[in-house]
């Protein structure tokens, strides 16, 4: 089964109160091919995204323990 290697940007906002971190960064193959329209959810806020046709993928999450589940179709979990 093939594997899914994640590179992952973590970007802290400069805003002082903020309550949110930005997580951003591209999902690629154990090939390095850029996966397209991989699901990542974070189990803690229950919030999630996915990669566009470039691997690309970016969302908000509150401050805090972070889950991240990755998903994509012909790939073991």
């Amino acid at each position: 089964m093939k594997n899914i290697i994640l590179i992952i940007s973590l970007s802290i906002s400069n805003i002082i109160l903020s309550q949110n971190i930005t997580i951003s960064g591209k999902i690629i193959s154990s090939s390095e091919e850029e996966l397209a329209f991989v699901n990542i959810f974070d189990k803690t806020s229950k919030k999630g995204t996915s990669t566009n046709m470039d691997g690309i993928f970016s969302f908000n999450l509150p401050k805090g323990n972070t889950i991240l589940k990755l998903s994509a179709i012909g790939y073991k979990q």
